[in-house]
């Protein structure tokens, strides 16, 4: 006679139950930091580089102060966005990315935009991954704040 335990047959899967911590965090009913700790989960922040960082200016109908990160994508894992800031989301190149703007098929916001064009300067992940993980962040303040600097950008090495 198999084992018959109804109450682990109810239990909703790891996925399902991620799935509904990350729509709490996103409706600000539950601190990511309780979901961390509560999951047990472990964080690998060392494979996460920042990329980016963008602040609408003042005066703009809509305000954001958003960080741009890379990261490797663990082999297997399963991705979604957020149905909530992200409407849809894509396996894309930068390059088609960009080109797919240009004809008029894919709506890119200008942030979105200019970090695609940063990404197209690597020919792989993995050279991207390379020089952002061997560099040290470089902010230099513009018109609109500040903004960071990679390898081969112009005044990179002059930048402290």
């Amino acid at each position: 006679m198999a084992d018959q335990r109804p109450d682990l047959d109810r239990r909703p899967s790891p996925d399902a139950l991620l799935e509904a911590a990350r729509r709490e965090v996103g409706r600000g009913e539950r601190p990511f930091v309780d979901v961390v700790v509560g999951e047990d989960l472990l964080l690998d922040t060392a494979a996460l580089h920042l990329f980016s960082h963008w602040i609408t200016p003042p005066g703009a109908p809509r305000r954001y102060d958003t960080w741009f990160f890379v990261a490797a994508a663990p082999e297997g894992h399963a991705y979604l966005h957020d149905d909530s800031e992200t409407v849809a989301s894509v396996w894309i190149r930068p390059a088609d990315a960009l080109a797919r703007a240009e004809r008029g098929e894919l709506e890119i916001i200008v942030p979105t935009m200019r970090n695609l064009e940063q990404l197209a300067r690597f020919s792989t992940a993995s050279a991207l991954l390379e020089a952002v993980a061997a560099s040290e962040p470089r902010v230099v303040a513009d018109a609109g704040g500040a903004r960071i600097l990679l390898p081969g950008d112009p005044d990179y090495e002059g930048a402290a």
